[in-house]
């Protein structure tokens, strides 16, 4: 690639007001994002990367480990074409329980 297509040489300057500048700081963290690099994803029409709210993410976590362990034992099943029955009867438990205490917002209607 070109470096000297990527490269960013071209400055432009924005005054905000106390407000303005308080709610793009804000929204550059809600993004994990430097308000610079915010204002130019906004500029040029890119996506946000996605915002996943903490609850969200803790059931994410809780979930993605049942789901890996679900995972593990069907390879074992493909590998050996035996699974024990026990330990997928555990798994498959253990998800359900995951899945049920999960707790995932409902969207607002509008």
């Amino acid at each position: 690639m070109n470096k000297t297509i990527n490269k960013r040489n071209h400055r432009y300057s924005v005054y905000l007001n106390d407000i303005e500048a308080e709610v793009a700081k804000q929204k550059a963290k809600q993004f994990k994002m430097q308000v610079t690099a915010l204002m130019r994803h906004l500029v040029l029409a890119q996506p946000l990367p996605a915002s996943v709210p903490p609850l969200n993410l803790a059931a994410w976590v809780e979930l993605s480990k049942s789901a890996a362990n679900l995972n593990q034992l069907a390879h074992q099943g493909n590998l050996t074409g035996m699974v024990s029955i026990k330990e997928a009867e555990a798994e498959l438990i253990e998800f359900r329980r995951a899945l049920v205490n999960a707790k995932i917002p409902r969207r607002r209607r509008r």
